[in-house]
């Protein structure tokens, strides 16, 4: 290991100093990260610390955003349902369907909004709007101190005549 290289990164009093020293530095990746644990030793800095500067680095920015736009133009492409000939008629069997996939673990949806419409061959905006006229039954029925059952949800959902040809 270089030792001009390591005492130089372990002379740095903050994480954004590290981090642009460490780009600029000789050392492997297995001597930095030794280097690393050594420095927050040292200075009691943290692993977030050492991220939030690194995230925050002209570098590792640039790095970051190299090959976005044709990561975008993919996603956009497998997700694109917007041709007409992905209209969905969001018909009783359906709604039940997508209840039955809209489900939540730990607040968070267990199935996202790009596989339902992947899954429903439909729009994302349609999928949206079919989780927002869900949770808008759920709320009602609650307020009625009504059981939110499949039937009593996909009833509620279905009185709006919008859902039915919707995008």
């Amino acid at each position: 290991m270089n030792g001009r290289a390591k005492s130089a990164l372990l002379k740095c009093k903050t994480p954004a100093e590290y981090i642009d020293k460490c780009i600029k530095s000789s050392l492997s990746r297995y001597e930095k990260a030794v280097v690393t644990i050594e420095w927050r030793k040292l200075t009691g800095f943290t692993i977030d610390d050492i991220k939030y500067a690194r995230h925050r680095h002209p570098y590792w920015k640039k790095m970051k955003h190299k090959g976005a736009k044709e990561r975008n133009m993919k996603r956009y492409e497998d997700y694109n349902f917007s041709d007409p000939e992905y209209v969905i008629d969001w018909t009783d069997d359906l709604i039940e369907e997508f209840i039955s996939l809209n489900r939540k673990e730990n607040d968070i949806y267990i199935n996202k909004d790009h596989e339902l419409a992947k899954h429903f061959e439909t729009t994302i905006p349609s999928i949206q709007y079919i989780r927002r006229k869900y949770n808008k039954a759920l709320k009602v029925l609650k307020e009625d101190n009504l059981n939110p059952t499949d039937k009593r949800i996909i009833k509620l959902m279905l009185k709006d005549k919008r859902v039915r040809g919707q995008k």
